[in-house]
């Protein structure tokens, strides 16, 4: 283990440019993985328009891109295409 652990320093030492491309691209992948894992999509978006009775107040982009919905909670909610 302790072998190791110096060839891995060493290696750091030796190689900083591509150490630091390496860490770049592992902190933008788990960046990415924590955004998906944050932005799940709602599933039960039908019923909860339907428990709530949401109105549709305005549809941005041509084929209803990005719709807005009023609901009786007083509040706004945006649902995009791809949400859908």
């Amino acid at each position: 283990m302790k072998h190791i652990l110096s060839s891995f320093f060493r290696y750091i030492r030796s190689n900083p440019m591509n150490t630091l491309i390496v860490l770049f691209f592992v902190i933008a992948i788990a960046g990415l993985i924590r955004l998906h894992l944050k932005t799940q999509i709602d599933d039960n978006w039908e019923q909860f328009k339907l428990e709530h009775h949401c109105q549709v107040i305005e549809a941005r982009g041509g084929n209803n891109v990005r719709t807005g919905w009023i609901c009786d909670d007083g509040n706004e909610y945006y649902r995009w295409r791809q949400q859908l």
